[in-house]
């Protein structure tokens, strides 16, 4: 559906610049950024941060406001048909108003169905308890596969924050602590995973109220620039957290690690 709310963005451009339709332009082209500005994007600081998606919605309904002008199409066609019978007026008004609805309601729904992902603290918050399980992951000098026993004690540092701390047994009987940081963007888009920002692709409720996340954005792998995806998958008794990393260089995702847990 992106591709409508492109189209209604093109079309939209295209009327305001010819000066055709111009007042019902503006008006579907200030309601799609009026969604974009201060709907979708995280923190957007209404009238104070003027973000430049802001600046276009305002500019819209400035242009709403005043129409086109002297040297506009609407103008011209105006004073063509101002002495022209009532029902070929009327004919044209009801034309341009049904063009007008067509573009605002094909690019307000497209907008719309292209909001991102969004997950609360609150569906988050089973993390924060005592998991067992295993970590497996690549080990990049022998290729091959190595899982560890791994003990997962989750809390909320902050209200947007989860510290998650790990224990893992070596082979040799020995442990080995860590720790990762997930901070939550206010608006809830956006999961910063060890200070790595992951966009939420996705968002599904499974079978048995499994929450399913998909993560993704830009980071780096054995010192390497990839694109990074993290699958987590959360019930009240079940916790698991697939990384995949894709380098410049390839064309498909590999495991990296995997957690596995249970309660």
């Amino acid at each position: 559906m992106g591709w409508l709310a492109a189209w209604g963005e093109f079309a939209g451009g295209l009327l305001i610049a010819a000066g055709l339709l111009t007042r019902w332009s503006g008006v579907q082209l200030a309601f799609q950024f009026l969604i974009i500005a201060f709907l979708w994007y995280g923190e957007p600081e209404p009238f104070v941060g003027m973000y430049y998606q802001q600046l276009l919605f305002w500019a819209f309904v400035l242009v709403a406001v005043v129409g086109g002008g002297r040297y506009s199409l609407d103008y011209w066609l105006m004073q063509k048909f101002s002495a022209s019978p009532m029902p070929l007026r009327t004919a044209t008004v009801k034309a341009q108003v049904a063009i007008a609805l067509f573009v605002l309601v094909v690019g307000s729904v497209a907008q719309a169905s292209e909001a991102p992902a969004k997950v609360a603290m609150q569906e988050l918050r089973a993390i924060t308890q005592e998991w067992n399980g295993s970590l497996t992951y690549l080990d990049y000098t022998t290729k091959k596969p190595v899982t560890l026993v791994t003990t997962l004690h989750g809390m909320q540092a902050t209200p947007q924050e989860l510290l998650l701390n790990f224990v893992y047994r070596e082979p040799n009987g020995s442990q080995v602590k860590g720790a990762d940081k997930v901070l939550l963007s206010v608006d809830g888009t956006c999961l910063t995973w060890d200070g790595v920002p992951l966009q939420i692709s996705s968002k599904t409720y499974l079978p048995n109220e499994t929450l399913q996340l998909v993560l993704e954005g830009r980071g780096l792998d054995d010192k390497k620039n990839c694109s990074i995806k993290r699958t987590m998958l959360l019930s009240a008794h079940q916790f698991s957290i697939l990384k995949e990393v894709k380098y410049n260089s390839t064309t498909v995702f590999v495991m990296r690690n995997k957690y596995e847990f249970q309660r």
